[in-house]
């Protein structure tokens, strides 16, 4: 191992140790975010990995102690054997076992052990076997700086089991989700179209990037895990493709939401003559929450997580996927949709469509981002199916996306038919913004 003494980046209070929470498998990308890990490396000055020979009780209840023997030492000269503070019980603060090698970035507080500060960055276990990446990815981080790019890490995202630990992983994932652009589209389509060569998170960091940043020649892919909807990147895919607004993408969103049999909403309802919330009624200032197409209902059955799918083999692109896999897509002009007669509304909520963990609310948020006015029938049915909040919250937020003449009619009905008074409402509101 080698010891570096870097030059110190913005420092924080000397009483402060950054702790990295030792996190186990995740699911999504979100749940991996955390601090930068050039932020993190900066506001250390000391980083070094170092076993824990004794845990003790501190001060405070359900404090510790943790005695450490230094290993190596990336940063700083930190003595040959240190103390950091812990907690017993809380989830929220650095929980320090004897026995365990971890990485440590934490700052000197001469004559007392650190104190836990940002309470999820800082300690993160490690195995031998990840010393020496690891300390060749802080080098490698420390050395590029800002023009640190994707391409330069993909080492370190590869499947299997990490070959840093996973909660230093996760910083990284966060400091290139940050720094991102074009210059790393080769990278960020690799993740995207190859999920089953990654780590889940770094998988899902591709996706959304894809989407983002429209990476060319990546369509297909994020169509492909778009529409396996029992695959653990659909739902990412999709928002991707709403992002993305390609024209060319409609087709496969609409595959998402099969035609029903929707009913008309009661003839002769005014919003002013029914009771519930008026046109000025803020859902999010009475504590209705936005919707979200990711967020699952407590009635869903849980969504199938990165691993499962890779683990089962589902929802990974073929071997021979190329960089020019779009190059021959044919241009499949949309075409116009079926109109959808109306109907009695249908309060029985047995479509599949709302049991399948959000993929159909991101395919109608993805819709409305594409903007085109013949998806409006398709999008305008759903709201009346069921009694989804969510999912009809979301049908109006596209519809005033699309903000075509049909979609606005839509948007009438919603407003004066709707059972729902708060779905009625925003349906005002969004008819009030247009107008305006």
């Amino acid at each position: 191992m080698h010891r570096t003494l870097a030059t110190a980046g913005r420092a924080l209070a000397a009483s402060t140790l950054l702790a990295l929470a030792a996190t186990t498998t995740t699911p999504a990308l979100a749940e991996w975010r955390t601090t930068d890990l050039d932020d993190l490396m900066n506001a250390s000055t000391n980083i070094a990995i170092a076993d824990v020979v004794n845990v003790a009780p501190g001060v405070e209840p359900g404090s510790q102690i943790a005695t450490l023997t230094l290993r190596s030492a990336f940063k700083g000269n930190p003595e040959p054997s240190f103390k950091l503070a812990g907690a017993e019980r809380d989830p929220a603060m650095v929980h320090f076992e004897s026995g365990r090698t971890v990485i440590a970035f934490f700052n000197d507080i001469p004559g007392e052990p650190g104190e836990v500060v940002a309470m999820d960055q800082g300690v993160a276990t490690i195995v031998p076997a990840q010393a020496n990446a690891t300390n060749a990815l802080l080098q490698l981080v420390q050395d590029k700086g800002a023009n640190l790019r994707i391409s330069d890490t993909l080492q370190y995202l590869q499947a299997g089991n990490p070959r840093v630990p996973r909660a230093m992983l996760a910083a990284l994932l966060s400091q290139l989700d940050g720094s991102a652009t074009l210059q790393d589209a080769s990278a960020i389509r690799r993740l995207a179209c190859r999920p089953q060569d990654f780590q889940p998170p770094a998988a899902f960091l591709g996706i959304r990037l894809t989407g983002l940043l429209a990476i060319q020649n990546a369509r297909a892919c994020l169509e492909r895990h778009a529409t396996t909807p029992s695959g653990a990147y659909a739902i990412e895919a999709v928002s991707a493709l709403g992002n993305f607004a390609d024209p060319r993408s409609l087709q496969p969103l609409l595959s998402l939401i099969p035609q029903g049999s929707p009913t008309p909403f009661p003839e002769g309802t005014d919003p002013q003559e029914q009771d519930g919330p008026g046109p000025d009624f803020d859902p999010e200032e009475e504590g209705v929450p936005t919707p979200d197409p990711r967020e699952e209902s407590d009635d869903l059955p849980p969504r199938p997580t990165p691993e499962d799918a890779i683990d089962n083999g589902r929802d990974e692109p073929d071997d021979d996927v190329s960089e020019d896999d779009d190059a021959n897509d044919e241009q499949n002009p949309p075409g116009n949709v079926e109109e959808i007669d109306d109907a009695p509304y249908d309060t029985d909520d047995e479509s599949p469509r709302h049991h399948d963990g959000g993929l159909t609310s991101a395919a109608v948020l993805a819709l409305g981002q594409l903007a085109d006015p013949t998806a409006v029938p398709r999008i305008a049915a759903i709201a009346r199916e069921g009694d989804n909040l969510g999912l009809h919250s979301t049908v109006v937020h596209a519809l005033a996306l699309i903000a075509s003449d049909r979609a606005r009619r839509e948007l009438g009905a919603i407003a004066t038919g709707h059972p729902n008074p708060i779905v009625r409402t925003s349906a005002q509101q969004a008819l009030q913004r247009l107008a305006n």
